[in-house]
């Protein structure tokens, strides 16, 4: 908490904390409660960019359970968004062009 990036967490608005109690949650939980621990590691796809080496942790593990609950997670919470939101805000608003 005496860290300055924590001032920056709390008073500016940022989910450092947040990512990190999830993350540190599913590898606590990973051996005990495998399911919970999969909700989540779903949960932290509202920045999928901090957990892209968690599947490919679970897949090395093995525990299948985990990846199950962290892929159903996901995808109530693409589904949510598409219901609040629209499919639209999942289009990208340019064409996409392949180099040819």
């Amino acid at each position: 908490m005496l860290a300055p990036s924590s001032f920056v967490n709390v008073f500016l608005g940022q989910n450092g904390f947040f990512t990190a109690a999830l993350a540190l949650s599913g590898f606590t939980l990973l051996p005990r409660r495998s399911i919970l621990a999969g909700v989540m590691f779903g949960l932290l796809t509202f920045k999928p960019h901090l957990g892209i080496m968690i599947p490919i942790a679970l897949l090395a593990m093995g525990n299948w359970r985990a990846i199950m609950a962290a892929s159903l997670t996901a995808g109530l919470f693409l589904g949510a968004s598409v219901l609040m939101y629209g499919g639209d805000t999942w289009t990208p608003p340019y064409p996409i062009k392949c180099a040819s």
